[in-house]
Protein backbone atom coordinates (compact mmCIF):
# COMPACT_ATOMS: atom_id res chain seq x y z
CA UNK A 1 0.00 0.00 0.00
CA UNK A 2 1.24 3.50 -0.82
CA UNK A 3 -0.37 6.89 -0.25
CA UNK A 4 -0.96 9.38 -3.05
CA UNK A 5 -1.49 12.90 -1.71
CA UNK A 6 -3.21 15.90 -3.33
CA UNK A 7 -1.91 18.18 -6.09
CA UNK A 8 -2.22 21.14 -3.72
CA UNK A 9 0.49 19.83 -1.40
CA UNK A 10 3.25 20.74 -3.86
CA UNK A 11 2.04 24.36 -4.10
CA UNK A 12 3.26 25.04 -0.54
CA UNK A 13 0.39 27.42 0.17
CA UNK A 14 -1.86 25.18 2.27
CA UNK A 15 -4.25 24.63 -0.63
CA UNK A 16 -4.47 20.91 0.08
CA UNK A 17 -6.63 22.09 3.00
CA UNK A 18 -8.66 24.61 1.00
CA UNK A 19 -8.98 23.05 -2.45
CA UNK A 20 -8.65 26.46 -4.08
CA UNK A 21 -6.82 25.30 -7.18
CA UNK A 22 -9.56 23.76 -9.43
CA UNK A 23 -10.27 27.21 -10.86
CA UNK A 24 -6.63 27.56 -11.91
CA UNK A 25 -5.74 24.12 -13.28
CA UNK A 26 -7.34 21.58 -15.62
CA UNK A 27 -8.08 17.91 -15.04
CA UNK A 28 -5.32 17.16 -17.52
CA UNK A 29 -2.80 19.13 -15.45
CA UNK A 30 -3.87 17.27 -12.31
CA UNK A 31 -3.50 13.91 -14.08
CA UNK A 32 -0.07 14.81 -15.51
CA UNK A 33 1.13 15.70 -12.02
CA UNK A 34 -0.16 12.47 -10.45
CA UNK A 35 0.83 10.05 -13.24
CA UNK A 36 4.59 9.72 -12.50
CA UNK A 37 3.87 9.28 -8.79
CA UNK A 38 1.37 6.51 -9.45
CA UNK A 39 3.74 4.89 -11.96
CA UNK A 40 6.60 4.93 -9.44
CA UNK A 41 4.41 3.23 -6.83
CA UNK A 42 3.26 0.53 -9.23
CA UNK A 43 6.78 -0.10 -10.49
CA UNK A 44 7.81 -0.66 -6.87
CA UNK A 45 5.19 -3.40 -6.59
CA UNK A 46 2.52 -1.54 -4.64
CA UNK A 47 -0.82 -3.34 -4.94
CA UNK A 48 -3.16 -0.79 -3.30
CA UNK A 49 -3.11 3.00 -3.72
CA UNK A 50 -4.50 5.19 -0.95
CA UNK A 51 -5.50 8.42 -2.70
CA UNK A 52 -5.85 10.69 0.30
CA UNK A 53 -6.45 14.18 1.71
CA UNK A 54 -8.18 15.23 -1.53
CA UNK A 55 -9.83 18.63 -0.97
CA UNK A 56 -12.10 18.95 -4.02
CA UNK A 57 -14.35 16.92 -6.31
CA UNK A 58 -12.52 17.85 -9.52
CA UNK A 59 -9.25 16.28 -8.38
CA UNK A 60 -11.06 13.15 -7.21
CA UNK A 61 -12.81 12.86 -10.58
CA UNK A 62 -9.53 13.34 -12.43
CA UNK A 63 -7.95 10.54 -10.40
CA UNK A 64 -10.96 8.23 -10.72
CA UNK A 65 -10.96 8.69 -14.50
CA UNK A 66 -7.24 7.98 -14.65
CA UNK A 67 -7.51 4.86 -12.49
CA UNK A 68 -10.38 3.54 -14.65
CA UNK A 69 -8.68 4.35 -17.98
CA UNK A 70 -5.01 3.68 -17.30
CA UNK A 71 -4.82 1.38 -14.26
CA UNK A 72 -8.06 -0.64 -14.37
CA UNK A 73 -6.63 -3.59 -12.39
CA UNK A 74 -5.20 -1.55 -9.50
CA UNK A 75 -7.11 -1.42 -6.23
CA UNK A 76 -7.48 2.00 -4.62
CA UNK A 77 -9.51 4.21 -2.34
CA UNK A 78 -10.16 7.95 -2.34
CA UNK A 79 -10.42 9.86 0.93
CA UNK A 80 -11.16 13.53 1.37
CA UNK A 81 -10.09 16.41 3.53
CA UNK A 82 -13.26 18.04 4.93
CA UNK A 83 -13.67 21.43 6.55
CA UNK A 84 -16.79 20.57 8.57
CA UNK A 85 -19.40 17.85 9.02
CA UNK A 86 -21.00 18.39 5.61
CA UNK A 87 -18.45 19.76 3.16
CA UNK A 88 -15.15 19.00 1.48
CA UNK A 89 -12.31 21.41 2.18
CA UNK A 90 -13.34 23.62 -0.73
CA UNK A 91 -17.01 23.72 0.29
CA UNK A 92 -18.55 21.09 -1.99
CA UNK A 93 -21.09 18.74 -0.34
CA UNK A 94 -19.41 15.52 0.82
CA UNK A 95 -22.48 13.37 0.25
CA UNK A 96 -23.05 14.55 -3.33
CA UNK A 97 -19.38 14.03 -4.16
CA UNK A 98 -19.17 10.51 -2.74
CA UNK A 99 -22.43 9.39 -4.35
CA UNK A 100 -21.36 10.84 -7.69
CA UNK A 101 -17.95 9.16 -7.66
CA UNK A 102 -19.33 5.78 -6.58
CA UNK A 103 -21.96 5.91 -9.32
CA UNK A 104 -19.32 6.85 -11.89
CA UNK A 105 -17.09 3.94 -10.83
CA UNK A 106 -19.98 1.51 -11.15
CA UNK A 107 -20.90 2.86 -14.58
CA UNK A 108 -17.27 2.40 -15.62
CA UNK A 109 -17.48 -1.22 -14.37
CA UNK A 110 -14.58 -0.51 -12.01
CA UNK A 111 -14.63 -3.03 -9.16
CA UNK A 112 -11.30 -1.88 -7.72
CA UNK A 113 -12.48 1.29 -5.98
CA UNK A 114 -12.44 -0.20 -2.48
CA UNK A 115 -13.97 2.70 -0.56
CA UNK A 116 -14.53 6.45 -0.34
CA UNK A 117 -14.18 8.48 2.82
CA UNK A 118 -12.17 10.93 4.90
CA UNK A 119 -8.74 11.30 6.47
CA UNK A 120 -6.82 13.96 8.39
CA UNK A 121 -10.03 15.31 9.94
CA UNK A 122 -11.33 15.81 13.47
CA UNK A 123 -13.09 12.59 14.53
CA UNK A 124 -16.18 14.50 15.69
CA UNK A 125 -17.20 15.38 12.13
CA UNK A 126 -16.97 11.83 10.74
CA UNK A 127 -20.31 10.39 11.92
CA UNK A 128 -22.44 13.17 10.37
CA UNK A 129 -20.42 12.97 7.15
CA UNK A 130 -21.03 9.22 6.95
CA UNK A 131 -24.71 9.64 7.88
CA UNK A 132 -25.13 12.01 4.96
CA UNK A 133 -23.96 9.28 2.59
CA UNK A 134 -25.40 6.03 3.92
CA UNK A 135 -28.04 6.57 6.60
CA UNK A 136 -31.00 6.46 4.21
CA UNK A 137 -29.66 3.65 2.02
CA UNK A 138 -30.64 0.00 2.28
CA UNK A 139 -27.76 -2.14 3.61
CA UNK A 140 -27.05 -3.66 0.21
CA UNK A 141 -26.88 -0.20 -1.41
CA UNK A 142 -24.50 1.37 1.08
CA UNK A 143 -21.23 2.75 -0.20
CA UNK A 144 -18.14 1.22 1.49
CA UNK A 145 -16.45 3.93 3.53
CA UNK A 146 -12.95 4.54 4.88
CA UNK A 147 -11.88 6.76 7.76
CA UNK A 148 -8.53 7.53 9.34
CA UNK A 149 -8.97 10.69 11.39
CA UNK A 150 -6.61 12.76 13.47
CA UNK A 151 -6.52 12.33 17.25
CA UNK A 152 -8.88 15.23 17.91
CA UNK A 153 -6.12 17.60 18.95
CA UNK A 154 -6.16 21.04 17.34
CA UNK A 155 -3.16 22.46 15.47
CA UNK A 156 -2.16 26.11 15.34
CA UNK A 157 1.02 27.59 13.87
CA UNK A 158 1.75 29.42 17.13
CA UNK A 159 1.22 26.56 19.61
CA UNK A 160 1.45 23.36 17.57
CA UNK A 161 -0.85 20.50 18.62
CA UNK A 162 -3.00 21.23 21.66
CA UNK A 163 -5.78 19.51 23.61
CA UNK A 164 -4.67 15.89 23.93
CA UNK A 165 -6.25 15.68 27.38
CA UNK A 166 -9.63 16.72 25.97
CA UNK A 167 -9.74 14.13 23.16
CA UNK A 168 -12.45 11.50 23.10
CA UNK A 169 -10.67 8.17 22.42
CA UNK A 170 -11.07 7.20 18.76
CA UNK A 171 -12.44 3.78 19.62
CA UNK A 172 -15.50 5.52 21.12
CA UNK A 173 -16.62 6.44 17.61
CA UNK A 174 -15.81 3.14 15.91
CA UNK A 175 -19.15 1.31 16.39
CA UNK A 176 -21.04 4.27 14.88
CA UNK A 177 -18.71 4.33 11.89
CA UNK A 178 -19.03 0.58 11.30
CA UNK A 179 -22.82 0.78 11.50
CA UNK A 180 -22.74 3.53 8.85
CA UNK A 181 -20.71 1.45 6.42
CA UNK A 182 -17.05 1.94 7.37
CA UNK A 183 -14.98 -0.96 6.01
CA UNK A 184 -11.54 0.49 6.78
CA UNK A 185 -10.67 2.38 9.98
CA UNK A 186 -7.28 3.75 11.01
CA UNK A 187 -5.55 6.86 12.28
CA UNK A 188 -3.84 9.93 10.80
CA UNK A 189 -2.08 12.84 12.56
CA UNK A 190 -1.21 12.39 16.24
CA UNK A 191 -2.49 8.82 16.40
CA UNK A 192 -0.21 6.08 17.65
CA UNK A 193 0.15 2.30 17.68
CA UNK A 194 -1.79 2.14 20.94
CA UNK A 195 -4.73 3.92 19.28
CA UNK A 196 -4.73 1.45 16.40
CA UNK A 197 -4.65 -1.48 18.86
CA UNK A 198 -7.71 -0.12 20.67
CA UNK A 199 -9.51 0.51 17.37
CA UNK A 200 -8.79 -3.07 16.29
CA UNK A 201 -10.10 -4.50 19.57
CA UNK A 202 -13.26 -2.38 19.31
CA UNK A 203 -13.86 -3.65 15.77
CA UNK A 204 -13.48 -7.25 16.98
CA UNK A 205 -15.79 -6.65 19.95
CA UNK A 206 -18.39 -4.99 17.73
CA UNK A 207 -18.31 -7.88 15.26
CA UNK A 208 -18.67 -10.39 18.07
CA UNK A 209 -21.61 -8.57 19.66
CA UNK A 210 -23.40 -8.38 16.30
CA UNK A 211 -22.70 -12.07 15.71
CA UNK A 212 -24.24 -12.92 19.08
CA UNK A 213 -27.40 -11.03 18.16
Amino acid sequence: MRAIGPYGAHLHDGSEYTGRYPNDVTMDTIQKWHRPRIEACLEAGVDVLGIETIPCKMEAEALLNMMCDEYPTVRFWISFQCKDNQHLANGEPFSDTVNSLWTKARLRRNQNLLALGVNCVHPQIVTPLFRSVNEKKLPESRIPLIVYPNSGEVYTVEDGWQGREDCVPLEHYVPQWIDLGARFIGGCCRTYARDIKRIKQTVINHANSNHCH
